[in-house]
C-alpha cells in the first residue's frame, strides 16, 4: 500500500512538470509539446522502476552504521539433565496459526485501487477485442485511388513498414491502430471520397503513423489504468491526445494542403459522425467533436509554428525528463529509507544479549541481520519502504516473528521472548513374558556418578539438584536469557493396557501440557491418541512425574511440555 502512494506521488511529479513545460511553449510547434508529454508518460511507466534503482544506489554509497559488534558472555554451564530411557530436549514452542487478519483500512484502499485498475484494463481490452474483430470483417482496399496515393505519401513521411488500408461496414468509423503493422480502417463510403479528401484523410492518418502516436498513446492508458485514482493522469492523456491531433494537422497543411480546404473537409467527416457515432475502440480518429473547435481555429490560423521537431529537440527534451524522473526518484529514495530499532528482553524483562535478528523484505527476499548489544538493543539501517518480516532467535526461546510495513518512518520494538518447550519422547513394548498382576518396576537408579563410587539414592540425587538450584549462579546475573533446564526428579513409567495386550492395538499418544513452577506437570491435554485406553495410561505415568522447574535468570518458571508416548505391541 505505500509503494502504491509512493509511485502515485512520484508519477505525479514527473507529469506535472511536463504539463507545465508544454503550457509554457504554447508559441512552440504542437509535435515538441506533444513529444514532452510523451516521454513523461514513459518517465512515469518507469518511474518505480527507477525508485529501486536509486535506492539501491543510496544504500550502496550512503553509508550503513555497522551492527553492533559480537558480544562476549559469560557462559553459565546448565544443570546435567537426568534420562531416565526416555530423551529431554528443549525446543522452540510450536507457532501458533495467525488468527484471522481483519479487512484494515489500508487492505480496503489496496482492494478499491485493484478494482479499479482491473475495470479500466478490462474496458481497453474489451476496445482491442472490438477493434480486432471489426479489422478481421474488413475487406482490404484495392481502388487505385487510395493506394496510389497511400504509397506516394508514405514515401515523402519516410515510412517503410507495411500500412493496410482496410475498409469496413461501419458509416463513420475512420481509425488508425497497430505499431509494427499499422492498419488504416476506412468507413464504408470511403471509396467514392473525392481526391482531396482522400489526401487530406490519408496525410492526417500517415502522419500518426510515421509519429508512433498510437503506441504512445497506449502506453497512456496503461499508465492511467494503473493511476485510475489521479486526475493528473486523465488530464495529461487527454492533454496528449489533443497535441497529437494538432501536430498530425500541422504535417497536413505543412504537406501544401491548404488551411480552408482541410477545415472544410473535417467538417463534413464531423457532421457524419454527429448524425452516427461509432462505437469506442482504443485508436485515435481524425475528428473528435470535443476538440474540433480549436483544431479549425489552429488550422486558419497562419501564425502557428508548424515545424516538426528536431532529432536535437527530441534527445534534449528526453534528456532533461530523464533527469527530472531520476531527481524524483533520489529525492524519494533519500526521504523513504527507514530504521528499525528497539531492545529484545526475555519474560522477566532481562536484556538478552548476541541474540540473532533478521529483518526480510516480503517483495525482494533481501535479509539484514544484526545481533543485540550487551543491553539488548539492536539497529537497522538504510531500510527501503516495503513489508519486512523482523525474526529474532536466542538459545533456549522460541523464535519471534513480527510483520511491519516501513514508509520512511523510524520504528522502534521492545521484543519479549519465550521459554522454548521441552520434548519427551518415551517408547512403552509390550513384553509377552508379563503378567497382568505384576506391579510396574521400580524407575533405574540416577545414572552413576564415575568409577569406584557408589551410585546415589533418588532421595540424594533430588537433594543435590535442589541445592545446586538454590546457588543458581544465574540468579546473580545481571543478564538476561540465564537458563537452567528442568531436571526429571520423579519418573513413573507408563503400562501396556493389559485389555490391549494381544489385541495388535498400538500406536503414538502425543500429549501437551505444562512444567508448573513447583515442578509438578499440569494442564495435560490429549493431542493425538489411537485409542483411548492408550491416552489414559500415558496421562496416569506423565502426570505423576516430578521436576527440579526450568529457572529463567533464577527464578523457576513455568514450561511447557510435550510428551510422545510410543506404545508397541507386536
Amino acid at each position: 500500500m505505500s509503494l502504491l502512494i509512493e509511485s502515485a506521488i512520484k508519477v505525479s511529479l514527473i507529469v506535472v512538470v511536463a504539463l507545465a513545460v508544454a503550457s509554457l511553449m504554447r508559441t512552440r510547434s504542437a509535435s515538441l509539446r506533444h513529444w514532452i508529454l510523451a516521454a513523461a508518460i514513459v518517465c512515469a511507466a518507469l518511474a518505480p522502476a527507477a525508485a529501486r534503482i536509486a535506492r539501491a544506489w543510496h544504500v550502496a554509497f550512503g553509508g550503513r552504521s555497522a551492527p553492533p559488534p559480537p558480544v562476549a558472555r559469560r557462559a553459565v554451564p546448565p544443570a546435567p539433565v537426568v534420562v531416565l530411557s526416555e530423551t529431554i530436549t528443549v525446543t522452540p514452542s510450536p507457532a501458533l496459526p495467525a488468527p484471522p487478519e481483519r479487512w484494515s483500512v489500508g487492505r480496503i484502499v489496496f482492494a478499491t485501487w485493484l478494482a479499479g485498475a482491473l475495470l479500466c484494463l478490462a474496458i481497453l481490452a474489451i476496445g482491442f477485442t472490438r477493434l480486432t474483430w471489426i479489422a478481421s470483417r474488413s475487406h482490404r482496399v484495392e481502388n487505385d485511388a487510395w493506394t496510389t496515393q497511400l504509397v506516394a505519401i508514405a514515401e515523402a513521411f519516410g515510412i517503410t513498414r507495411p500500412i493496410l488500408l482496410l475498409q469496413s461496414d461501419h458509416p463513420t468509423l475512420l481509425v488508425t491502430w497497430g505499431a509494427l503493422a499499422p492498419e488504416i480502417i476506412l468507413p464504408i463510403g470511403a471509396d467514392a471520397w473525392p481526391a482531396d479528401r482522400i489526401r487530406i484523410v490519408l496525410c492526417h492518418e500517415l502522419a500518426h503513423i510515421a509519429r508512433g502516436d498510437w503506441l504512445v498513446q497506449m502506453l497512456a492508458e496503461v499508465v492511467r489504468s494503473a493511476y485510475w485514482f489521479n486526475p493528473i493522469l486523465w488530464i495529461a492523456s487527454s492533454r496528449m491526445r489533443q497535441e497529437s491531433e494538432h501536430a498530425c494537422d500541422d504535417a497536413v497543411l505543412s504537406a501544401g494542403i491548404e488551411g480552408s480546404d482541410y477545415a472544410a473537409q473535417l467538417l463534413d467527416l464531423a457532421r457524419a459522425v454527429k448524425r452516427q457515432r461509432h462505437p469506442w475502440v482504443p485508436a485515435q480518429a481524425i475528428v473528435r467533436a470535443s476538440n474540433l473547435e480549436r483544431r479549425v481555429s489552429a488550422m486558419l490560423n497562419a501564425g502557428i509554428n508548424r515545424q516538426p521537431i528536431t532529432r536535437k529537440g527530441r534527445l534534449s527534451a528526453a534528456i532533461a525528463l530523464t533527469g527530472v524522473t531520476l531527481l524524483v526518484a533520489g529525492f524519494g529514495a533519500a526521504q523513504t529509507l527507514s530504521i528499525v530499532s528497539g531492545t529484545i528482553v526475555d519474560p522477566l524483562g532481562k536484556s538478552l544479549a548476541n541474540a540473532t535478528l533478521t529483518l526480510t523484505n516480503v517483495q525482494t527476499d533481501a535479509k539484514h541481520e544484526v545481533h543485540s548489544d550487551q543491553a539488548g538493543r539492536f539497529e537497522f539501517v538504510g531500510l527501503p519502504s516495503g513489508d519486512y518480516v523482523l525474526q529474532a532467535e536466542f538459545l533456549g526461546f522460541a523464535t519471534m516473528k513480527d510483520r511491519m510495513a516501513l514508509t520512511g518512518e523510524n520504528v522502534r520494538r521492545t521484543l519479549t521472548m519465550q521459554v522454548g518447550s521441552i520434548q519427551e519422547t518415551i517408547s512403552i513394548k509390550f513384553d509377552a513374558s508379563e503378567t497382568s498382576t505384576a506391579p510396574p518396576p521400580p524407575p533405574p537408579p540416577p545414572p552413576p556418578p564415575g568409577p569406584g563410587v557408589s551410585p546415589p539414592s533418588w532421595e540424594e540425587f533430588r537433594d543435590r539438584v535442589r541445592a545446586k538450584r538454590a546457588s543458581d549462579p544465574c540468579a546473580q546475573s545481571s543478564d538476561g536469557g540465564c537458563l537452567m533446564p528442568p531436571v526429571k526428579l520423579k519418573d513413573v513409567k507408563a503400562r501396556f493396557p493389559d485389555s490391549l495386550k494381544g489385541t495388535k492395538i498400538d500406536g503414538v499418544v502425543l500429549l501437551r501440557g505444562a512444567i508448573g513452577a513447583d515442578g509438578y506437570v499440569h494442564n495435560l491435554q490429549i493431542v493425538s491418541s489411537p485409542h483411548p485406553e492408550l491416552s489414559a495410561s500415558a496421562i496416569e505415568a506423565v502426570s505423576q512425574w516430578q521436576f527440579a522447574a526450568t529457572q529463567l535468570d533464577g527464578v523457576p518458571i513455568e514450561t511447557s511440555i510435550n510428551v510422545t508416548v510410543n506404545f508397541s505391541g507386536r
